[in-house]
């Protein structure tokens, strides 16, 4: 406190510093011109006392003026440097690489954190399997909150599991074992849909997706995307990730929200009630 209460008494010493150097000569200058116009009236000057006495006045007229051109000086060097900085943050910002906008799982923020507040989440992805099994008590929470989900899962049943677990899923050991966790998602996605059918939709695509997408709607401008890509036979610690900002990056989030609700849409996705897990 007795540092805040410091720094406010030097700002405020400055501030009337500033305000006596800006104003100071002008008021020198109106109280010398109200005094010699009194003196005058009162007291036969002579006509040297006279004339000295308003060479004394035009020099603090003088000296108001060059105050004031140096305070504007002063004022515009500040404005200057404030634009210079800006404008190589800026500059800064645009010869960013593309290796400082990727980030991987690890250096993720938590689900739970990303999620609060949300509105509306749209997830799609492969299996989902790791998805729904460490995070459908927090779905189910959402969903009991009013938020509304949709779920965009590959069918199991499809030759684009198989796909995904001989090209994508490092850890796939077979396809059997893969189609195995990819049931067990479609079965706990499932049972999610029976018990909030009015907050939670699930879909099934027979394609398999270049990349997974968790998008949270919030706010107007406050909503975000992840995009994970999935290259050929990597860890999914490993895989690139992408974290949109809808402010921010409204371009990107507009093109990856499209492609969610085309997937939507696709002609080779369909409900989840129209599946047969087993």
């Amino acid at each position: 406190m007795n540092v805040q209460a410091i720094t406010k008494s030097e700002r405020s010493i400055w501030s009337s510093l500033a305000w006596l150097l800006s104003n100071g000569p002008a008021i020198v200058t109106v109280l010398g011109s109200a005094t010699i116009a009194i003196v005058s009236s009162v007291v036969d000057l002579s006509q040297v006392h006279f004339f000295q006495a308003i060479l004394a006045l035009l020099a603090l007229i003088g000296t108001s003026l060059v105050t004031e051109k140096l305070m504007e000086g002063r004022f515009l060097r500040n404005q200057l440097k404030n634009i210079d900085s800006r404008l190589e943050q800026v500059l800064a910002n645009e010869n960013v690489g593309l290796d400082s906008l990727v980030v991987s799982r690890r250096d993720l923020p938590p689900l739970e954190t990303r999620l609060i507040g949300a509105k509306r989440i749209a997830i799609s992805g492969g299996s989902l399997f790791r998805l729904v099994n460490e995070y459908k008590n927090l779905f189910e929470q959402l969903a009991q909150g009013g938020c509304q989900l949709r779920f965009i899962m590959t069918d199991p049943d499809t030759d684009a599991a198989e796909f995904l677990s001989a090209a994508v899923s490092y850890e796939s050991n077979s396809v059997d074992a893969y189609r195995a966790h990819m049931r067990d998602a479609l079965t706990g996605l499932s049972m999610l849909v029976q018990r909030f059918p009015h907050s939670c939709q699930l879909r099934l695509s027979t394609v398999a997706p270049p990349f997974s997408l968790v998008m949270v709607e919030r706010d107007a401008t406050k909503s975000t995307i992840q995009v994970e890509l999935y290259p050929f036979s990597i860890p999914a610690r490993d895989r690139p990730i992408f974290l949109l900002n809808q402010e921010e990056d409204p371009r990107l989030f507009n093109f990856f929200s499209s492609q969610f609700e085309t997937l939507w849409n696709a002609k080779f996705s369909r409900s989840h009630d129209q599946a047969s897990p087993s």
